[in-house]
């Protein structure tokens, strides 16, 4: 699956490149408002149908039209509400072409929540090679869609193009590769109601929390700045949407199926070991190599970019270790603690967002970020810590090891990108200080692992496949 998210966004990718060379700032930004009330309605609506039949061993045909029924009912309500805040979205911001745009990006996210329930029968066996190919086909149509209208008109229609045929295109192939039928039916509408309760609570923060610095900073920055600051979180982004989201829902079945204590504390420790190593040096590449990345993958008019990338970036590669705590308190059944932890993100960003971006604009927001994910990062490890009794000195001693690692993959990358850069080409730049880089982290992982024992984790299962490749050659 992980694999499958990875090739769709590369075609995410593709899309972005394509778009931000016939597109501009201004168009970027003016869609990305639009798209504030669209992400935060999406949200707050969510039904995680996933974790609420996690538990089952197979799906009924009651359940799935129960499921069906559901989503149907909550894009009706998506299509309402934000039909509704189009006219009072356009006044707030002092921009009349907002209304449209949010008419038309209803359909977003309401087909996508349309699609077929019968592909969690597969999902819940592992097998996910069904939704690759929604994943990459729906993303392959809505590129090819959206690219052809971008060239043609140079319009920001063709980033609202993009997202409608993404998701309405995968709706309707979700329906050619079902094996089953669906009903309207609300049988077995109970089983999805504890995770509408505190989950739709922790949704309602988590959509505010989320969505706060842009909600604010288009109040007090040009509609082209605000196009930069989206397109550097679109960028951060990349990584969490092709390997930390895929791996969500095989977590909450691992940890829904974990009874015995101390293996659950083993397999969070080795799920948030796991993404901190796997993902941090993704992130802390793309930070420390901000402005070569810009200038290859959106052009020189895009170089202010690159200062908001940096610190994003290095933002998100803070809050890695802490993502396996919200499968593992769904898995438990303790979708309050979730709510907890957002909260506690909350009052932090609300008076630092409302202070520091009507201050400082786009820096203020960047520094409300950081202040917000260390509160996060903080109550998720406290939290952790009540739900399955793991020590914080455990939580902290098991990233020692990838959080030297990559410390020394940011002192090398930044080094050769300030040497090279201006110097010569732009991929020159990337491809020397990525393999400089990733070369010193990879052996320092190795010589790390070495030094504390050789434990298990993706160290030992590299080595336990490098052995066997050298032993069949």
């Amino acid at each position: 699956m992980v694999g499958g998210r990875l090739l769709s966004k590369l075609i995410d990718f593709g899309a972005l490149l394509i778009l931000a060379r016939y597109l501009g700032p201004a168009e970027f930004g003016l869609v990305a408002i639009a798209m504030i009330s669209v992400q935060i309605v999406d949200m707050i609506l969510e039904i995680p149908a996933a974790a609420a039949i996690g538990s089952l061993e197979r799906l009924t045909p009651d359940v799935v039209s129960t499921a069906f029924t559901i989503a149907l009912l909550r894009a009706l309500t998506i299509a309402l509400l934000l039909g509704l805040l189009a006219f009072p979205m356009a006044k707030f911001y002092g921009e009349p072409r907002l209304a449209g745009l949010l008419v038309v990006l209803a359909l977003s996210p309401a087909m996508r929540g349309l699609s077929n329930p019968n592909l969690l029968v597969y999902s819940l066996k592992m097998d996910f090679r069904r939704d690759f190919a929604v994943d990459v086909l729906s993303k392959l149509i809505a590129l090819l869609v959206s690219g052809i209208v971008a060239v043609l008109t140079r319009s920001y229609w063709a980033l609202a193009i993009n997202a409608v045929a993404a998701t309405t295109s995968a709706a309707f192939i979700s329906y050619l590769l079902g094996s089953r039928k669906v009903s309207l039916s609300l049988k077995e509408w109970r089983m999805f109601a504890p995770m509408m309760g505190w989950n739709s609570f922790a949704q309602i923060m988590q959509a505010v929390n989320w969505q706060l610095d842009r909600i604010v900073l288009p109040k007090f920055v040009s509609v082209a700045s605000f196009g930069s600051y989206s397109n550097a979180a679109n960028i951060t982004s990349i990584p969490y949407q092709a390997i930390v989201q895929p791996v969500s829902r095989p977590l909450l079945v691992a940890f829904a199926t974990g009874s015995d204590p101390e293996r659950l504390r083993a397999g969070y420790l080795r799920a948030s070991y796991t993404l901190t190593a796997l993902v941090g040096p993704i992130l802390v590449m793309v930070s420390v190599c901000a402005l070569p990345i810009v200038e290859m993958v959106l052009g020189k008019a895009w170089i202010s970019v690159a200062p908001i990338l940096f610190y994003m970036a290095m933002t998100s590669a803070f809050t890695l270790p802490v993502i396996p705590m919200t499968a593992l308190a769904l898995s438990q059944g303790r979708a309050n603690l979730i709510s907890a932890k957002t909260f506690a993100e909350l009052m932090v960003k609300v008076p630092a967002v409302l202070f520091l971006v009507s201050r400082f604009g786009i820096a203020g927001a960047l520094w409300a970020q950081a202040f917000s994910s260390t509160a996060m990062v903080l109550s998720s490890m406290i939290l952790v810590r009540r739900l399955i009794d793991l020590k914080l000195s455990r939580q902290v001693l098991q990233l020692a090891r990838p959080s030297a690692s990559l410390a020394l993959l940011a002192l090398i990358a930044h080094g050769v990108e300030s040497m090279l850069y201006g110097r010569v080409h732009v991929l020159i730049v990337l491809v020397a200080a990525g393999a400089l880089g990733c070369s010193a982290y990879l052996g320092s992982m190795a010589l790390l692992w070495a030094i504390s024992g050789r434990p298990d984790g993706p160290e030992a299962m590299l080595w336990s496949r490098v052995r066997k490749i050298l032993a069949w050659s």
